[in-house]
């Protein structure tokens, strides 16, 4: 029996005679709750994880492996601990940290989030947001 699948529906061959289609609705391997970042652009929200991959990319630089001696983790890791303490005061005293974010990555955001806004008032109809969310998004760098 073969398979095939577009994540709604699945089509299976039965002993591989494409004569012999059968469709039926399976529910998506990842559902929309999981990957959707509707809500976190209207509530400008972060919607990636790319914090998490900047750490793991200055932590790799600071150690200066990629899988270093377990000794040389912990120290370092010590020291990372030193470092969020003591950014987590200065915030306390009135004093946050600047936020480093590039100028075309904040409006983007706010195209982004205007786009959201319109749709979920009704401004907007299905087809023109998509359109409008394509426009904003380059999946590549050329």
């Amino acid at each position: 029996m073969q398979h095939t699948s577009n994540g709604t529906y699945r089509q299976r061959y039965r002993d591989n005679d494409p004569n012999r289609l059968h469709v039926r609705r399976i529910p998506p391997r990842f559902p929309p709750q999981v990957w959707n970042v509707f809500e976190q652009t209207i509530n400008n929200d972060p919607r990636t994880n790319n914090i998490c991959e900047g750490w793991n990319s200055r932590f790799t630089k600071l150690v200066g492996f990629t899988h270093p001696p377990i000794w040389k983790a912990i120290k370092h890791l010590q020291l990372e601990e030193s470092n969020a303490s003591t950014k987590i005061l200065q915030s306390n005293y009135g004093n946050p940290p600047k936020k480093r974010t590039k100028q075309v990555y904040i409006q983007q955001q706010q195209r982004l989030r205007n786009l959201c806004t319109e749709y979920r008032e009704g401004q907007r109809q299905l087809p023109e947001f998509l359109r409008g969310v394509g426009h904003n998004i380059h999946l590549g760098r050329n």
